[in-house]
């Protein structure tokens, strides 16, 4: 998600907010602003992209190598081809939150803060990894999330 922040608009020319759109900005805000409309301007950014990869759906369903992957927001539950997967609460965050956005690369600090809800002191990130490791054993392919040297995490399924 993308916000632009300018000063007023009869510093800038008129359609400096269509521009904002045209290069992928979400949201534009002008200021003066209040901090309470700022955070409520980015909630409901955050709550439009957590959900896209479900669409409306709530079981989402990916494939990768011929294999099924399922999840079922309601019940917070996990299948692959059938088979019921246990997940944490913390790797289910992280399976729903980089499915919604399948092929995108996600950044660790990005994961603690949306998926995990809570950020990152001096290098707690690598608590992601250690989900990720986890994550991946029960999922029982390393394929399903893939590392990005030096960015993050981006996961290969394909919706279905």
């Amino acid at each position: 998600p993308i916000s632009i922040y300018s000063t007023p608009l009869d510093a800038w020319p008129a359609n400096l907010r269509v521009t904002g759109f045209e290069v992928g900005g979400d949201d534009y805000v002008v200021k003066p602003f209040s901090p309470k409309e700022l955070a409520l301007r980015v909630e409901a950014i955050l709550r439009r992209t957590r959900s896209k990869g479900f669409k409306g759906k709530e079981v989402g369903r990916w494939v990768y190598r011929d294999r099924l992957l399922e999840l079922d927001r309601t019940a917070h539950r996990a299948r692959i081809d059938e088979r019921q997967i246990n997940l944490t609460a913390a790797e289910w965050k992280i399976i729903e939150y980089l499915s919604s956005q399948p092929g995108i690369v996600v950044k660790r600090e990005r994961l603690m803060g949306e998926a995990l809800d809570y950020f990152s002191a001096d290098g707690s990130e690598r608590t992601i990894d250690t989900h990720i490791k986890n994550l991946r054993a029960k999922l029982g392919s390393r394929g399903w999330i893939e590392t990005v040297r030096g960015f993050g995490y981006r996961f290969a399924g394909e919706p279905r």
